[in-house]
């Protein structure tokens, strides 16, 4: 009896791979291959259960779009929700976590803790963990060689984020299990073993920072650094409450600490695999905020991208999403798309880059971010101080098995000092 064959794959499918090893050392011609080769920007991606859009215009356009959520449950193969009185802290964590939370919920939180993230906080936070930034390339004084993937690449988050909550350098280990665990927990792909270990690990996080918050309530004044106007945010009898606090934590850490990990080695390799860009970057530092920016649209180290949840059916590019279906923003994707720059293929950090979706859009662009950002913009200061002269020693290598980022496992650089 002839068996029914399986549908042609779409040309969005053929060219757009990006499990295959082409994407991993080379992600710019396997999305530009998209661009030039079909019109197509949104297709079906088996492997993630998942349509996956690839235009800036519509990536922008479904990061704004409320019939979708950020919350993982909401998919339609999410594991089963346990009832509340069965969760443990760290679901409520994560129900909590800015990424999950619905319009309304998330408007007051971002609300009540605006305080936390102004140009004025936000200088403290720099002052206060550039020492962190110092000390990690202090590590490296007298070194021909360094690997940034096992130095910078782990010192700099982890020592950051810690000053940043408040914990003491012999917990930080545990601190950064966390963050490991907060992205990898509702990854598409965990299986339920994964979780099980991510759970306990997570665990034992969540509970060192339930103490930081405890023990800081029980002060006079918990203090007016970042933890403290969070635990003294309120808007008439209108309060965070310890879960909220905690939420608003989880979403710092996912990106100010695995998310960082992969930006150093991404923004070093970019400058040093483009020294004409580098010679800019060293004659007019003030570009150090915009060459992140830009080295992130060119360099994207994501493999994956924003996930957001269909809450009934919608319709994108003449494509119908069911409720509880999936759409990855493969923003990587869009920072190469033609209609929106210039030369996409091209490094330029001084490039205009009004309209770029690199950190998100809207209200869910993620609040850890801009630590991020600080962190990233004091890394490229001190190495431009340190090591002027410096050069690739040899390529990146890169985790073909890393789940949703093209991951530097190691990264070799000459320091000629």
């Amino acid at each position: 009896m002839p068996q029914p064959q399986a549908a042609a794959p779409t040309p969005f499918e053929t060219y757009y791979t990006p499990q295959s090893e082409e994407y991993l050392e080379d992600y710019r011609t396997v999305v530009d291959r998209l661009f030039t080769k079909t019109d197509e920007r949104m297709g079906w991606y088996e492997p993630w259960m998942a349509w996956i859009v690839t235009s800036h215009d519509l990536c922008k356009k479904i990061l704004a779009d409320e019939r979708l959520t950020p919350n993982f449950m909401k998919w339609k193969f999410a594991p089963p929700e346990p009832a509340e009185e069965d969760k443990n802290d760290f679901e409520r964590m994560l129900d909590n976590a800015l990424f999950r939370l619905e319009k309304l919920p998330h408007r007051r939180v971002r609300r009540l803790s605006s305080k936390a993230f102004t140009a004025r906080m936000t200088q403290r936070i720099e002052d206060q963990i550039e020492d962190v930034i110092v000390a990690a390339f202090d590590k490296l004084d007298g070194k021909s060689h360094f690997n940034v993937a096992e130095t910078l690449s782990i010192d700099i988050p982890r020592g950051a984020m810690s000053r940043l909550v408040g914990i003491p350098p012999e917990k930080e280990a545990i601190f950064h299990k966390l963050g490991w665990a907060m992205v990898r927990y509702n990854g598409i792909a965990t299986t339920g073993e994964d979780r099980e270990e991510l759970l306990r690990a997570a665990l034992e996080g969540v509970a060192m920072l339930r103490g930081v918050i405890d023990a800081r309530r029980e002060l006079s004044d918990p203090g007016d650094d970042f933890i403290g106007m969070l635990l003294k945010a309120q808007e008439g009898d209108d309060r965070l409450n310890d879960w909220e606090i905690l939420g608003i934590v989880a979403a710092m850490i996912a990106a100010g600490s695995d998310t960082a990990g992969d930006m150093h080695p991404t923004l070093l390799y970019a400058l040093l695999s483009n020294p004409d860009q580098f010679d800019i970057l060293k004659a007019k530092p003030e570009l150090a905020d915009n060459a992140v920016t830009e080295i992130l649209r060119y360099e994207a180290f994501g493999k994956v991208g924003l996930h957001r949840f269909a809450l009934e059916d919608v319709e994108f590019d003449g494509i119908t999403v069911k409720k509880g279906e999936q759409i990855i923003i493969a923003a990587q994707a869009g920072g190469l798309d033609p209609k929106q720059w210039e030369r996409p293929l091209e490094l330029d950090i001084e490039r205009n880059l009004n309209g770029n979706i690199v950190f998100g859009v809207g209200a869910h662009v993620c609040a850890g971010l801009f630590l991020a950002k600080i962190q990233a913009r004091l890394m490229l200061r001190e190495f431009v101080k340190r090591f002027p002269d410096a050069e690739l020693a040899e390529p990146p290598t890169r985790d073909p098995a890393h789940y949703n980022a093209r991951h530097i496992t190691k990264f070799l650089v000459k320091t000629n000092v």
